[in-house]
Formats: C-alpha cells, structure tokens, sequence
C-alpha cells in the first residue's frame, strides 16, 4: 500500500484574501504541500441571517483568488458539502498534518460547526491552528486585557506569503506595490 502524501490545509472561511492573511503566510513556511480549500457548507446556506447576496460576495472573492494564485501556479480548491465531508475526502488520499484557518466571528452555528471540527480534528490527531482574526478573539472568559491584546494584533507586521512590501507594522499594500 501506498504511503499518503503528508499536507497542510488552509481552510478559508469567510476571509477569501491572500495578503494579510496570516494562516495562509505560516501554512506557507511549513515546506509540505499545501491544499488551499474554500468551502460552500449546505448547512450554512440554510441559516435565517445567511442570503444570498453573501454568496454572491464570497464567490467573486473566490474567483478573484483563483485568478491570483493561478500567477503562482496555485490552485484554490472549491467544495459544495460540509467541512468534515470535505476533510474526510481529503483524508481518504492525503495525510493533512496541520489545518490552518482564520478564527472566524460569525454566528452561532458557524461556532459550533468550529467546536465539532476541532473534536474531529483531535480524534484524527490533526493540528488546527486558528489564528486570530481583525484583532477580535472567541470564546474569552472575560475582557481582561482586551485592550492591549488588540493593540499588539494590530502593531504587528503583516505577514505576506507573496513578497509584497509589508515590513510596517500596520502597513496594508496597496496597488503601487503590486
């Protein structure tokens, strides 16, 4: 039999950006091979704050990335069915050592799809790294310290797995550096 090929995914949920996206930069320092998937989850579609202008957004901000990574000969893998289906898929021929997200601050059945994903995760013995996101962290047991948690997110430098200039802290690219 065969040995799986080991990989990393990074698992973009609602942020569908390469700059700036600090799951993406540290998947891309990890030297395995990386599957970049971006999910349409059935169950969220049927959720009562979900439309379908959102959709609409997250599929132009897909085909967007599509575009760019095809620059680099990257290809954004793009599925209809829940996270632990595609995982399980994913499974069935790679070997995912480490999944990479951005913590995301949605609504309560995307948080317990989260909770049930990190116990899937565990089981399998699959390293899941979410990683702040805009500054704002889940699941605190209070706002002790909030204020200088946010301030050191946000004078951080911004980690760019494309080489653009982002040296500054704080310092979003813009067109001229492309």
């Amino acid at each position: 039999m065969k040995a799986k090929i080991e990989v990393d995914v990074v698992w973009f949920k609602r942020d569908l950006r390469l700059h700036d996206h600090d799951a993406l930069s540290i998947a891309s320092e990890s030297g395995r091979p990386l599957i970049l998937l971006w999910l349409i989850e059935p169950e969220m579609l049927q959720q009562k704050d979900w439309d379908i202008r959102h959709l609409r957004f997250q599929w132009e901000g897909a085909q967007d990335m599509r575009h760019e990574l095809q620059n680099f000969g990257i290809q954004l893998s793009i599925g209809f069915c829940e996270a632990q289906e595609a995982f399980d898929r994913i499974m069935t021929n790679c070997s995912v050592q480490r999944v990479f997200s951005l913590e995301e601050t949605g609504n309560r059945w995307s948080y317990q799809r989260d909770i049930r994903m990190a116990h899937w995760f565990r089981e399998r013995g699959v390293d899941w790294l979410e990683l702040p996101n805009k500054g704002v962290r889940r699941a605190c047991r209070n706002r002790n310290g909030w204020d200088q948690a946010w301030r050191s997110y946000m004078n951080t430098s911004i980690r760019d797995p494309f080489g653009n200039p982002s040296s500054t802290p704080g310092r979003r690219p813009t067109r001229s550096d492309k």
